[in-house]
């Protein structure tokens, strides 16, 4: 798994270098990469009608899913993936042959998109096995991020399926968190069972955009 992800450039070892200066052997800071320690654990949910189903789902920011979707679509067979949200896919309308002949759209799998207009990059996909019957319900952007929304149905169960993708250039951090829950008080009236998940950009090493953060996200769960 851990190589997979290495393949897709989403797990990236952090190692510590080394430099000899008269001498003595200089250990350098750590250069960037992933920091695990940032990882924060929402509170369980309330279970759907009580219906025993497992569900595997993953999120992936793929900065360019057109020439990954061959190891994604591995992954997600090896990993048995329900459906998966990707961001930044960097799909667009004028080029539908990326996404229809897509390996994320064949062998088990089908894809929904909502890519961005007039402008490259960014862009959210859903790709789910064809088992579920799945609707696209809406898609689009504010000011802050890019959204796609979807019914998915299983056997025994229906959720609603919200994925967001924050540019991180696109706002500050406190306008978007104003922008994602006015957006989700919108959302929570239309909509019922919602799963959300994405790419929100938010450094949660800040701890006051950590505090407006949780505290705006722990009054809609």
């Amino acid at each position: 798994m851990y190589k997979t992800l290495s393949l897709l450039n989403i797990a990236c070892p952090r190692q510590r270098q080394r430099e000899k200066r008269g001498g003595r052997i200089k250990v350098l800071p750590k250069p960037n990469g992933p920091n695990y320690q940032n990882l924060t654990y929402p509170k369980k949910c309330n279970t759907v009608n009580h219906v025993q189903e497992q569900v595997n789902c993953v999120t992936l920011n793929c900065r360019s899913v057109v020439n990954k979707d061959v190891v994604a679509s591995q992954y997600f067979c090896e990993e048995k993936i329900s459906f998966a949200i990707l961001t930044e896919t960097w799909y667009s309308d004028e080029k539908q042959h990326q996404y229809e002949t897509s390996d994320l759209n064949n062998f088990g799998y089908k894809l929904g998109v909502v890519n961005r207009q007039n402008r490259i990059g960014g862009g959210i996909a859903l790709t789910y096995t064809n088992k579920i019957n799945v609707t696209q319900l809406s898609g689009g952007s504010s000011v802050s991020f890019e959204y796609g929304i979807w019914k998915l149905v299983f056997k025994n169960i229906c959720i609603q399926v919200i994925g967001i993708y924050r540019p991180p250039s696109a706002s500050t951090h406190r306008q978007f968190v104003n922008d994602l829950f006015q957006f989700m008080e919108t959302a929570m009236s239309q909509y019922s069972n919602l799963f959300v998940t994405g790419d929100f950009n938010v450094h949660l090493n800040k701890n006051l955009i950590i505090d407006d953060f949780n505290s705006s996200l722990n009054a809609y769960i």
